[in-house]
């Protein structure tokens, strides 16, 4: 049962880490990647939209191997995938309090599958 949550939350880090992609990549000056980001001058998305791509393209790394993890049912992909995520989020909330929030709601599904797989293999 805890490997079947694990396999969805994991899914659901992917797949959110695949929405940071686009915003990061695709939308990086446009209303939603605004709002979710916040609100930047013309200038400072300017200077910003290439780390922000770089930053997309890490993301989209991310979700496809806990992505393929998943799809293959492979403990130690999903784990290097949303445990990479976790880290990922860790670090911003240590280097910016200001960016707490945003690190916890990119890391919270990662978090439970992360917990639940390593539990499930302990059981195992």
């Amino acid at each position: 049962m805890l490997m079947i949550i694990a396999l969805m939350f994991i899914s659901l880090a992917a797949l959110l880490h695949v929405y940071i992609f686009y915003l990061e990549v695709f939308a990086w000056e446009k209303p939603a990647a605004r709002k979710v980001f916040g609100e930047a001058s013309v200038e400072e998305l300017a200077i910003t939209r290439f780390f922000a791509y770089n930053q997309g393209v890490y993301n989209l790394l991310l979700a496809i191997i806990a992505g393929i993890g998943v799809a293959m049912r492979n403990p130690a992909l999903m784990l290097a995938g949303a445990g990479s995520m976790v880290v990922a989020a860790a670090a911003l909330a240590f280097k910016s309090p200001k960016h707490r929030g945003a690190a916890m709601k990119q890391c919270v599904f990662a978090v439970i599958g992360v917990v639940c797989l390593v539990v499930s293999l302990q059981s195992a």
